[in-house]
């Protein structure tokens, strides 16, 4: 079966996007077979959660962090969109954008135990695979109609999520990375920051004089 374009999409609110999310992207788009991975800032996260960085700057982040990594790009389309940002809306508008591509939705295992209270989920493997990041972190048990869910439609091979369009949950393993917006956000000023973030994203919160407070975490990590 011949191979298909390979698209894969990181959803978040990037706040800021750090060196943990490029690198779980990048390993993911190179295990998996991606061509591409696009990092897709939210406008507005469905959850009440405080947001720092506008919708712009964090867009600005995440195009800075992706400069120099040909496998990763920044997407605007939920930013474009306004409002809030629900991934089935994605999912349709990047399917009908590539009608014929493999389609993959990355999500850490954290997010994937809730994924049934996520608005109209259950379409979701009518229009992507979902790379599921599993981490050495989350051992909870899944409902029984996620698991189920696994069941039906597990794919042990990532040749096969790249002969199909859309349909299966691939299961991938990354070793625990220690970071998370959060501290970041909290921790702007520590010397240590920079183990975490790219430079040119650390010289771009210095420039708007971003994260003097703090706030809670992305939608996905």
């Amino acid at each position: 079966m011949k191979k298909l374009q390979t698209i894969g999409l990181l959803g978040g609110t990037f706040d800021p996007i750090h060196l943990g999310h490029t690198s779980i992207a990048a390993h993911i788009a190179a295990t998996c077979g991606l061509n591409k991975v696009f990092l897709i800032p939210n406008y507005q996260q469905p959850s009440s959660k405080t947001v720092i960085a506008s919708a712009t700057q964090r867009l600005e982040m995440v195009k800075l962090a992706v400069a120099d990594q040909p496998a990763l790009a920044a997407c605007d389309i939920e930013i474009i969109r306004q409002g809030k940002s629900h991934t089935i809306d994605t999912l349709i508008a990047f399917r009908k954008k590539h009608p014929q591509a493999s389609i993959s939705f990355l999500l850490g295992e954290d997010a994937f135990h809730a994924l049934d209270q996520w608005p109209r989920h259950e379409e979701f493997l009518s229009l992507c695979h979902l790379i599921i990041i599993n981490r050495n972190s989350h051992n909870k048990l899944l409902s029984k109609n996620l698991e189920q869910l696994v069941e039906k439609h597990q794919s042990y091979s990532s040749e096969e999520t790249q002969q199909l369009k859309y349909g299966k949950i691939l299961l991938q393993h990354i070793e625990e990375i220690d970071i998370n917006s959060t501290q970041i956000r909290q921790g702007i000023n520590q010397k240590d920051i920079l183990n975490h973030l790219s430079q040119p994203v650390y010289d771009y919160i210095k420039q708007q004089g971003l994260y003097k407070g703090n706030g809670d975490d992305s939608r996905h990590y």
